[in-house]
């Protein structure tokens, strides 16, 4: 039976963890297994190579889980504040048509810093601020289901509640679209090549931007690494974002991450 996917996305101290490690803890029915991000983060390497080396462990527990016979459940637990940040991982259950569904944790900013005090390794204020303004409500996520937790109103995501997804999605399986003629082909190169133009003129902007020659070497190295794997993630979907921003976010999560990186 294949995998099935659930993404748990919030700012930290909305939760996500520990719930993660409740349902582990307490969900027999089904075999659950939790990736954290936190659990091996980095700072040393690159951004940009550390989310792809997060995709590359999800790809793998699929290939290596796809084909057993017990129900597996893999939470993902991130961030993932950034709409761009969590369509790869969603494309990625459309290419291997596996289940898929997201938990959003909300979480106002002061009972998130609160909580954050209380945290063995707190993030500064202004990380979790900033956390804050970027995220992007995953319960706008076109087409994809998503649960939100409103953790203010000491909500939490029952046991039930979430095995009730995780059986709908083993049935009800993602998929790539199918591509209907040779003109629809020729349109999403069309839109490839689009797209492709506007990141390497972002990233072209941005780079003249780096204080110093290295810098700009590194830093147009990462995110034309991005723009690549971008590219293919539109390849293999082919779904093409609906706007000029959107296009120019994909790169935003890199871009910030390795200034804070440099500094």
């Amino acid at each position: 039976m294949p995998v099935c996917l659930c993404l748990f996305s919030g700012i930290p101290a909305s939760g996500k963890t520990s719930t993660a490690q409740r349902i582990i803890s307490s969900l027999t029915s089904m075999k659950v297994h939790h990736l954290n991000y936190d659990d091996f983060v980095q700072p040393e390497v690159a951004y940009i190579l550390f989310r792809r080396k997060m995709l590359e462990k999800i790809e793998n527990f699929i290939r290596q889980y796809n084909l057993e016979s017990d129900r597996i459940v893999l939470i993902v637990d991130d961030n993932m504040n950034y709409r761009s940040m969590r369509k790869e991982v969603y494309n990625m259950a459309k290419r291997f048509q596996i289940g898929y569904f997201q938990v959003f944790f909300k979480i106002s900013l002061e009972l998130a810093q609160e909580r954050n005090h209380y945290r063995p390794d707190p993030l500064p204020d202004e990380t979790l601020l900033s956390l804050f303004s970027k995220m992007e409500d995953p319960s706008q996520d076109l087409g994809i289901d998503t649960v939100t937790i409103n953790v203010d109103s000491d909500e939490m995501l029952h046991l039930h509640h979430f095995g009730q997804k995780v059986d709908f999605h083993f049935k009800n399986r993602e998929h790539l679209p199918e591509k209907s003629n040779e003109v629809k082909e020729k349109v999403e190169q069309s839109d490839l090549h689009r797209i492709d133009l506007i990141l390497r003129k972002k990233i072209s902007r941005t780079v003249r931007e780096a204080s110093d020659r290295e810098t700009m070497k590194t830093l147009a190295e990462d995110l034309n690494n991005r723009r690549k794997i971008i590219l293919k993630n539109f390849r293999e979907t082919g779904e093409i974002p609906e706007s000029i921003d959107e296009v120019r976010n994909l790169l935003a999560s890199s871009q910030e991450m390795f200034h804070k990186n440099i500094h």
